[in-house]
């Protein structure tokens, strides 16, 4: 699926996520780790917020579209209250005393609200309610429970990956593995699972100047400058361009997901009319190893040369 020299691999499993690192191609068994939280973990912790609901129910939840994680912008964003992911909520009820005390007719609040469940293409975050289709062709309507479940297992990967990387030697390495943070698993799947995780690790380890310390380095830097450079710096949209960076000792000082290989890119702007021949190709690229691709033919051979193009195949 990909190859990186230096990486780290984060497996999250139904009982269980395995964190591998590895360095020049190599796994280091000595330091793979596994903590005993995966994709079940989710489902216990939705149990909690929905303890009426079954597990049948609670796990079809789980796999639907409506059911991700918020990223703390989106949090603040939604007009949820995720201060308390265990607070109960009643689904069925209306804030009467804000009926009232907003002066409106009552009807009028009914009819608004209404119209608000019904209506169509919004965000799911921007929605109170969402309903989705169980196993067995129910629809059920959920609330906030829909983007909660997920914390507590994206914390404790983010504990057990740097108390894991903290013990790689070799700083220049370790440096290398946090910029290629590699999150595999069907749990990893529910959107915005990875991207909150990336959240958490930044959140917990990454390694920032304080600000502090950077705004008296930027005063220094700048109070040694000409003053015509002073004067242009003024009209410029960076005006620490010329302030030195400080390189740590220490890592991570940057922490990202691996960028994972674009095969066949030419195909990605054609329609499934043609995805017969997409998949006769990828099917002769790993037959034939071979880097170059005079053992088969190409869309692009075919498109110019037609059936012809088969007495240009070399082996």
């Amino acid at each position: 699926m990909i190859s990186l020299q230096n990486c780290c691999i984060i497996d999250v499993g139904t009982h269980h996520t395995d964190i591998i690192p590895i360095v020049d191609y190599a796994q280091l068994d000595h330091l793979v780790s596994s903590i005993p939280m995966g994709g079940q973990s989710i489902n216990d912790s939705l149990k909690k917020l929905l303890p009426q609901w079954d597990d049948d129910q609670i796990e079809s939840l789980k796999k639907s579209p409506i059911f991700e994680v918020l990223s703390d912008d989106a949090k603040k964003l939604s007009s949820f209250d995720f201060g308390n992911e265990n607070e109960d909520e009643d689904e069925g009820t209306l804030n009467v005393a804000e009926i009232i005390t907003s002066g409106r007719d009552t009807r009028e609040v009914l009819e608004e609200r209404e119209r608000g469940q019904k209506v169509k293409n919004v965000k799911n975050s921007d929605l109170e309610f969402n309903t989705f289709w169980d196993e067995k062709g129910n629809e059920i309507k959920v609330g906030k429970q829909r983007f909660q479940g997920c914390n507590n297992l994206i914390k404790n990967i983010s504990n057990r990956v740097g108390l894991t990387l903290d013990n790689i030697d070799d700083i220049n390495k370790a440096k290398a593995v946090w910029e290629n943070i590699i999150i595999v698993g069907g749990t990893t799947s529910i959107s915005g699972f990875k991207e909150a995780l990336l959240g958490q690790l930044l959140k917990d380890h990454l390694i920032i100047e304080p600000e502090e310390e950077k705004s008296k380095r930027e005063e220094e830097a700048k109070s040694v400058l000409p003053a015509a450079t002073k004067k242009k710096s003024k009209f410029m949209t960076n005006s620490t361009a010329f302030v030195p960076t400080i390189e740590y000792v220490q890592c991570p000082t940057v922490i990202k997901l691996a960028k994972y290989p674009d095969y066949f890119p030419e195909w990605k702007k054609s329609g499934y009319s043609e995805i017969i021949f997409l998949g006769a190709q990828i099917v002769s690229k790993q037959i034939f190893t071979h880097p170059k691709d005079t053992f088969y033919i190409t869309r692009e051979k075919y498109n110019m040369k037609g059936p012809a193009a088969l007495w240009d195949v070399q082996f």
